[in-house]
Order: C-alpha cells, then structure tokens, then sequence
C-alpha cells in the first residue's frame, strides 16, 4: 500500500531529525568533537586561511560557538550563532563572554 509506506518513510524521516537533533543538545558529543584535534585543527585552520575582516558570520548549529569564536578573532565584524538546543546557547553565550565577547540577547 503506497499511502502506508508513505506514511512510515514519513516517520523514519521525524524519527531520524529527532535523533539528529537531540544527540547534539548535549555536552557528550560536543566535548568528543573539541577532544578530535584533527577536526578541531581542520576547522581552524581553514577559518584561519579566510579574510574574515568586515564579515558578518551565520554559525547555524554553533554549538559550545567554539567555530564562532575563531571568525571573530580572524577579524569577522559580527557573528550570528544559531542553536536548536538551548543548553548548546547558553554554553555558547558563556563562552564568548568567558572570551571578552559581547553578547547579544534574542529579539
């Protein structure tokens, strides 16, 4: 029955975007990727061979906002972080203000 199917690949794809979504709304797996110094140097290294000077960021998924933190010291005028995951914002937020970073609030 193709309405059934549909119906059940409709809900494998909620299921899988609920999964995806709730298993970075913790600190394990973003504790993991900052631990990964191969990945963590990748990302540097690349926002480092960027001129970000005058840039305005949009970090969608920003997690701890490790990644916007290293656009704003490579001279990026303004950054954006965007989480689904309120702990993730609130550890971003105290980690830019940890850093001497202004902190917005939403609108």
């Amino acid at each position: 029955n193709t309405a059934a199917t549909n119906l059940v690949n409709k809900l494998h794809a909620i299921d899988n975007d609920t999964y995806y979504f709730d298993s970075y709304s913790t600190f394990h797996i973003h504790e993991i990727m900052l631990r990964d110094a191969v990945r963590t140097q990748s990302y540097a290294s690349a926002i480092a061979a960027m001129d970000m000077t005058d840039k305005v960021v949009l970090d969608v998924g920003c997690g701890t906002g490790i990644l916007s933190l290293l656009c704003l010291k490579q001279g990026a005028k303004l950054v954006v972080g965007v989480d689904n995951s309120e702990p993730m914002i609130l550890a971003a937020k105290a980690v830019a203000r940890e850093n001497g970073i202004a902190v917005a609030t939403e609108p």
